[in-house]
C-alpha cells in the first residue's frame, strides 16, 4: 500500500475518530488510516469499490454495508469524491466511512424521510411523485433497484408505475400477471407482511419458486412490503440487490415508511387530479351551458358563466358591474332574498327580479347549497322569464280573443238564424211593395208604395250584411264601387254612431275607379276601423265627428280614410298598434285582434293600412288599394216596364211558404207567364210529369222533398229540363247548400229578393245556353 500525502497529513488522518483512504481511479484501495486498520477495513473495500465503479467519476454518499470489529458486517455511511488531475482526467479517489450505531440510523432515516416528504409535498404528477420517491429511497439504502407497483387482485395484474435502477436508466410502466409470480409471495404480502432476504442462493428461508423467480431477474437479495387498504392487497414496494447484502431491521421499517407515504401521496396525487379533471369538466360544462349559472358565496358572486354575463349585458368576467342589493325576492329586498336563499338549502323554479342596466326583469332561479374551493357557498341557475312573461300574457289575451271569437261565432249563427226567419218576410214585403208601387203608379198611393219599398229594401240589405259577416267562404274578389262598400258599413253601424252623439260625414270624390276586392272583407275592416273610432269618442266631449273620404290617389290608387276627432294614439305605441293581441282598451273590452286582423285582410289584397297624421287631432286610419284594372264598358240597356204577354210560356214555381210562392208567382204572371204552383219537390215532380215547363224556380229547403232532389230527379227524368231551372234560397250559411249551388252551377238569388231580381232570374231562365245540360253530371243532394 502507497503512503498518502505528507508525513503530517497522515498523521492528523491517523488521529481521526473516522476511516479515511485513498483509492486509485478504479476503486483499488491505495491507502488506509489507522482506524480503518483497526477494523480491518481493507479486506472488506470490495463493496466501496464497487460503489467507486457505480459512481462513474462523480461524487456520491451512501450507506454500505462493511465489516466492523469483530468482522460482523456493520452499516457504514461511505462518502467519496474524485480527485482529477491535469486535463481534468480522474486521478484517485479520497473518502471517509462511518459507522452507523442505531440511534443514528433512526435519526437518519427520520431526517431522510422529512426531506423525502418536503420534495413531494406539492407535487401532483404521480409519476413525477414515483420517479422522486424511487430515486431518493434506493440512493438511501444503497440498492440496485427500486420497484413500486400497484395490484388489481380482481383482474391478476401488478402493474409496476416505476422501475429504478442505480445503473442505468428506469424502465417504462409495464404490467405482470399475478400468476408469475410464487404463490407464497402473494399470500405473505396479502395477509400483511413483509419479505427480506440477504442472500437468495442460500437462503432457507425462500421457497424454490420465489428463488428462481428472483434470481433469473438477476436478484439476490431483496426487501419487499405490501400495502394492504380494507383488507386487500393494493401495492407492493421493493428494494433488490444483485448481489448479496445484509439488510437491517431499519432498512426494512424505512422502506415501509416510504411505502405508507408513497401511497398516501399518491391516493392524495389522484384525489387532486380528479378534483381538477372534475372542476375543467365543470367549468367546461358550465360555460358552454345556455343557461345562466352562478356561484355565490357570503361576499357576493364569485363565478359566473358567458350565458349569465350575457343576460346581464356586461362584459364577461365583470362581476363589478353587476350589484345584487338591486335584486328582489318577491316584494322583498335583496337581505330578504338572502335570508331565503340561507333558510332554504335546495330550492327550484323561485319567481324573483333582478335588474339589468337599471331596469327590473323576471327571472325563475333553482339553487343548492355546495362547498366550493372550501367554503360555503350557493350554485345558482336563472331563467330569463321576460319572453316566457310576454308569451304568457299573449296566450291569455289569445284565449280571451279564442272566448270573443266563440261568442262572436254563436252570435253569427243566431245572427243568421234570425236573419233566415226574415229573409221570406222580408221577401213578401220588398217584392208586394214593389207590384203595388207598379199597379199604383199615377195615383196618390204610388208614393206611399214606394216609402214602403224602399224601407222594405234598406231592411234587406241590412240583413244581407248580417249574413255576409256571418257567412263563411272562401274570398271572392271582384270589381266592386268602393263608395257602395263604404256606405254599407255605415249603413250597419248608423244607429250605434248616432244614439253616441256622433257627427258622420261622407267625402266620396269624382270619377272613382273600381277596386277588385272581395266586398265582405273590405266591409269587415271598414266596419273594425268605424266601431274603433265611436269607442274612441265615447270618452270624448262634444262635438264628436267622423269623417269618412273615399278619394283618388296619383299613380291609379285609391284611398278610404276614416277619421275621428278623439284622443288620438299616443306616441309610444303608435308602432305596435297592429301587433296581434295588443289593446289599449279595458279587460273584456277590446282583444286586440281586429287591427291586425284587418291589416292582414289588406295587406292580402296588395294593399297598406296605415295610421297616419290627421287634421285637428284625433286618429286617422288610411286603407290604400289598386284601382282595378279597366274593363270593357257595357252599355246597358234602359229598363222597360214589364209589359204583360201571353207568349211567355209556362212557370213552375216550387216554394213550400205560400205567400212567398204567391209573389213569386204575381212576378212571374206579369213578366207573361202562365204559373202553377207546388208547396214541395213531390208536388212538383208531379206537375213537371204531366207538362215540360217553360222555367222552374225553386226554393232549395223545403219538406220532403227539398230543391238539390228535385234537381237530381229532373237529371235522372228530364235532363233537357236542367237548363230551365234556377233557385231562390235564404239559406247561404250552410255547407250543403254552398256545395250545391257550386255543383249545379246554375243561377240562384237570395232571399230578401226584390222585383228586379226576380224578373231578371227570369230571363236569365228564358235564355238557356244549351251547353249547360251536357255541363251538369246528376248526383246525390248536396
Amino acid at each position: 500500500m502507497e503512503a498518502a500525502g505528507t508525513q503530517e497529513g497522515r498523521s492528523f488522518a491517523d488521529q481521526l475518530p473516522v476511516i479515511c483512504w485513498t483509492a486509485d481511479a478504479e476503486g483499488r484501495l491505495t491507502w488506509l488510516n489507522r482506524r480503518g486498520l483497526d477494523y480491518g477495513a481493507d479486506d472488506g473495500f470490495r463493496p466501496v469499490a464497487e460503489a467507486i465503479r457505480a459512481a462513474r467519476g462523480t461524487p456520491f454518499s451512501r450507506t454500505i454495508d462493511l465489516p466492523g470489529i469483530g468482522g460482523t458486517l456493520r452499516p457504514f455511511t461511505v462518502s467519496a469524491k474524485p480527485v482529477r488531475g491535469e486535463g481534468e482526467a480522474l486521478s484517485h479517489w479520497i473518502g471517509t466511512c462511518c459507522e452507523i450505531h442505531e440511534d443514528r440510523r433512526v435519526t437518519r432515516s427520520q431526517a431522510f424521510l422529512l426531506r423525502l416528504g418536503d420534495r413531494i409535498r406539492e407535487e401532483s404528477d404521480p409519476e413525477a411523485i414515483l420517479a422522486i420517491v424511487s430515486e431518493a429511497v434506493g440512493r438511501e439504502l444503497g440498492a440496485d433497484r427500486v420497484v413500486y407497483a400497484t395490484i388489481d387482485m380482481d383482474e391478476g395484474v401488478m402493474h409496476v408505475g416505476r422501475d429504478w435502477r442505480a445503473a442505468g436508466p428506469p424502465l417504462e410502466a409495464h404490467d405482470f400477471p399475478m400468476s408469475a409470480y410464487p404463490e407464497d409471495y402473494v399470500t405473505a404480502h396479502s395477509r400483511g407482511q413483509p419479505l427480506a432476504s440477504d442472500d437468495l442462493a442460500d437462503d432457507p428461508g425462500v421457497s424454490g419458486p420465489m428463488r428462481e423467480r428472483f434470481l433469473a431477474a438477476g436478484v439476490h437479495a431483496f426487501l419487499s412490503v405490501p400495502l394492504v387498504k380494507r383488507g386487500r392487497l393494493c401495492a407492493v414496494m421493493a428494494a433488490q440487490q444483485f448481489m448479496p447484502r445484509q439488510w437491517r431491521e431499519t432498512e426494512l421499517r424505512l422502506l415501509t415508511d416510504v411505502a405508507d407515504r408513497t401511497w398516501a401521496t399518491l391516493e392524495r396525487a389522484d384525489a387532486d387530479a380528479a378534483l381538477r379533471k372534475s372542476e375543467e369538466m365543470f367549468r367546461t360544462v358550465t360555460e358552454a351551458h345556455p343557461i345562466p349559472v352562478v356561484i355565490a358565496d357570503e361576499n357576493g358572486i364569485v363565478l359566473g358563466n358567458p350565458a349569465f354575463f350575457e343576460m346581464m349585458g356586461v362584459e364577461q368576467g365583470a362581476l363589478g358591474a353587476i350589484d345584487p342589493r338591486g335584486w328582489t325576492a318577491g316584494g322583498y329586498g335583496w337581505e330578504k332574498f338572502i335570508e331565503i336563499v340561507r333558510a332554504n338549502p335546495r330550492i327550484d323554479n323561485y319567481e324573483t327580479n333582478m335588474v339589468r342596466h337599471g331596469v327590473r326583469f323576471p327571472v325563475a332561479v333553482s339553487w343548492r347549497h355546495i362547498v366550493y374551493r372550501g367554503e360555503p357557498a350557493v350554485i345558482s341557475s336563472i331563467v330569463d322569464l321576460t319572453e316566457r312573461k310576454r308569451a304568457e300574457e299573449e296566450l291569455a289575451r289569445s284565449r280571451e280573443a279564442l272566448l270573443q271569437a266563440e261568442k262572436l261565432t254563436a252570435l253569427g249563427s243566431l245572427l243568421a238564424g234570425v236573419s233566415h226567419e226574415l229573409n221570406n218576410p222580408l221577401s213578401i214585403v220588398t217584392a208586394q211593395s214593389a207590384l203595388l208601387e207598379e199597379m199604383a203608379e199615377g195615383s196618390p198611393l204610388a208614393a206611399r208604395a214606394e216609402k214602403v219599398r224602399r224601407a222594405a229594401e234598406r231592411c234587406s240589405k241590412i240583413v244581407q250584411t248580417f249574413l255576409a259577416m256571418a257567412r263563411q267562404k272562401e274570398p271572392e274578389r271582384r270589381n266592386v264601387d268602393p263608395a257602395e262598400v263604404v256606405r254599407a258599413a255605415l249603413d250597419l253601424t248608423e244607429y250605434p254612431l248616432r244614439t253616441a252623439g256622433i257627427e258622420v260625414r261622407l267625402e266620396i270624390g269624382p270619377d272613382l275607379p273600381a277596386l277588385h276586392a272581395d266586398p265582405d272583407q273590405l266591409h269587415q275592416v271598414l266596419v273594425n276601423l268605424i266601431v274603433n273610432a265611436q269607442q274612441a269618442l265615447e270618452e270624448q266631449k262634444a262635438p264628436r265627428r267622423l269623417i269618412v273620404r273615399v278619394r283618388r290617389f296619383d299613380g291609379g290608387r285609391l284611398g278610404i280614410e276614416v277619421q275621428d276627432n278623439g284622443p288620438g294614439v299616443p306616441e309610444e305605441i303608435r308602432r305596435r298598434i297592429f301587433e296581434p293581441f295588443f289593446t289599449t282598451k279595458p279587460q273584456g273590452t277590446g282583444t286586440g285582434v281586429g287591427l291586425s286582423f284587418s291589416l292582414g285582410l289588406i295587406e292580402a289584397h296588395g294593399g297598406r293600412l296605415e295610421l297616419i297624421e290627421g287634421d285637428g287631432g284625433g286618429a286617422c286610419f288610411r286603407i290604400t288599394l289598386d284601382a282595378a284594372p279597366p274593363t270593357p264598358q257595357i252599355v246597358a240597356m234602359p229598363a222597360q216596364p214589364p209589359v204583360p204577354s201571353a207568349s211567355r210560356g209556362t212557370a213552375l214555381i216550387v216554394d213550400d211558404e205560400p205567400d212567398v210562392a204567391e209573389v213569386l208567382a204575381l212576378i212571374a204572371e206579369r213578366a207573361g207567364y202562365r204559373v202553377d204552383i207546388a208547396a214541395d219537390g213531390l208536388v212538383a215532380q208531379a206537375l213537371i210529369g204531366k207538362c215540360d215547363y217553360d222555367i222552374i224556380v225553386s226554393d232549395l229547403r223545403m219538406p220532403k222533398l227539398d230543391g238539390p232532389a228535385l234537381y237530381d230527379w229532373l237529371a235522372r227524368e228530364k235532363p233537357h229540363l236542367l237548363a230551365r231551372i234556377g233557385f231562390v234560397t235564404g239559406d247561404t250559411l250552410g255547407e250543403a247548400a254552398a256545395r250545391f249551388v257550386a255543383r249545379c252551377d246554375r243561377p240562384v238569388i237570395e232571399k230578401p229578393f226584390t222585383g228586379e231580381s226576380v224578373r231578371q232570374l227570369l230571363a236569365a231562365l228564358a235564355q238557356p245556353e244549351e251547353p249547360v245540360v251536357q255541363k251538369i253530371k246528376a248526383g246525390p243532394a248536396a
